[in-house]
């Protein structure tokens, strides 16, 4: 039986998660945001806004980061799916 007819409908998945996202500077500062959604549209206007262009810019290989990546010095991503986690320290 498991775990059928436990769960009220809409409540697997993500979409009913609260999304965050956090911003930390290598010196351990972070600001987080509360977003509506993960993608381009929510996450650029906070990016732009708090990091400064000549930023390097370092996130995981979420496609997410791709396109907004560009508007900063440089953009590096470490890939989760490699077990990596740090780059840079």
């Amino acid at each position: 039986m498991g775990n059928v007819g436990q769960h009220k409908p809409g409540s697997r998945g993500l979409n009913h998660k609260t999304k965050v996202v956090s911003l930390v500077e290598r010196d351990g500062t972070k600001q987080s945001f509360h977003v509506t959604n993960v993608n381009a549209e929510t996450l650029r206007p906070i990016m732009t806004k708090a990091i400064a262009k000549k930023a390097r810019l370092m996130t995981d290989e979420a496609g997410v980061y791709k396109k907004v990546g560009k508007e900063f010095a440089s953009h590096e991503s470490v890939v989760h799916s490699a077990e990596e986690y740090v780059r840079g320290t």
